[in-house]
């Protein structure tokens, strides 16, 4: 598959979007419920959050999280439903900050732009949403998109130290997800990697994707900045009962375990391989090939032969330990 990165890859969640075809129903943290059960719950009227989590309660099960996502390689929305099953773990959370300030009308003009042009990018589909993270923030090939974040790249390093108390203290949760999302554009620095780590435990989950999806740009960009993101927190994430941290905690596991350091992959190994296994077997390349890559790291596959695997399987085989 290569490591060609698009905003299907990392998912835009849009349940909002008004109809679009239905395409698959995936299921994490679920280990230990039989999936045939899980499936034969969910009908296609029950295709909201509200209706599956009903669906699944009247057979005893109890749902973490029901995320629809746009969208598949065929422009179908995923539905991806969290199980409180033996592979979730609730994440602890920071405690909510209790400063006073907010973000001015810029900054909110800002994401408000960067929000439309990313949704126009993937309704567009094709490679309107190819994205380029080789400068350490995410760039993309559609036009529009590209001029509002380098506006927003421009405004993040005229008010770094803005963005940097908001994030740590700010009440008004709008503006932590403003700064979390504008501190990725910021100067690369060990300051920046330690304000986004603190972030991925905000109690709000865009300030957590936000936080973590900006680490991966970073650590994909350069393995100077890889080497100084922390592993833990983030296996951690991958058993959460919540898609986005699931996403991205996954894609950015991946870049920290490509040096196959050692203590790294035990730490993996030991704390989250079930529900990697969980996502390694999600359908569609574009949701599961993360996880692949980090499997195949643990089962000692070389990289070479492990890139054309996980764009193609067959998956690892099924051992969790945990």
């Amino acid at each position: 598959m290569g490591r060609i990165h698009t905003l299907a890859i990392f998912g835009v969640s849009l349940a909002a979007w008004g109809q679009r075809p239905q395409g698959d129903v995936e299921f994490f943290g679920h280990q230990g419920v039989e999936e045939a059960k899980l499936r034969a719950a969910i009908i296609e009227p029950s295709w909201s959050p509200e209706g599956v989590s009903a669906a699944l309660a009247a057979i005893g099960v109890q749902t973490t999280n029901v995320a629809i996502v746009c969208c598949d390689e065929e422009r179908r929305q995923v539905l991806f439903v969290g199980i409180a099953g033996a592979s979730y773990r609730p994440l602890p959370y920071n405690p909510a900050p209790m400063g006073s300030l907010r973000l001015g009308r810029e900054a909110r003009r800002l994401a408000d732009a960067a929000d439309r042009a990313r949704e126009e990018a993937v309704r567009r589909g094709g490679d309107a949403g190819s994205e380029d993270d080789s400068a350490g923030y995410a760039m993309f090939k559609d036009p529009a998109l590209r001029r509002v974040l380098i506006r927003i790249r421009n405004y993040a390093l005229a008010h770094e130290n803005e963005l940097f108390g908001m994030l740590a203290h700010s009440a008004h949760v709008r503006s932590r997800q403003i700064a979390s999302q504008f501190l990725g554009y910021a100067t690369a620095s060990p300051a920046q990697i330690a304000a986004l780590v603190a972030a991925t435990c905000d109690a709000d989950s865009t300030v957590r994707n936000n936080a973590t999806r900006a680490l991966g740009v970073l650590a994909r960009s350069n393995a100077r900045w890889a080497a100084e993101i922390p592993a833990a927190p983030f296996v951690a994430m991958v058993r959460s009962g919540i898609w986005t941290d699931r996403n991205k905690a996954v894609a950015l596991l991946d870049q920290l375990t490509a040096s196959r350091d050692t203590a790294t992959l035990k730490m993996v190994r030991d704390g989250t391989e079930s529900a990697l296994l969980e996502m390694a077997r999600w359908r569609k390349v574009g949701w599961s090939y993360n996880a692949r890559m980090v499997i195949g790291r643990l089962r000692g596959i070389p990289e070479q032969e492990l890139g054309r695997l996980a764009g193609t399987g067959p998956l690892p085989p099924d051992n969790p330990k945990n």
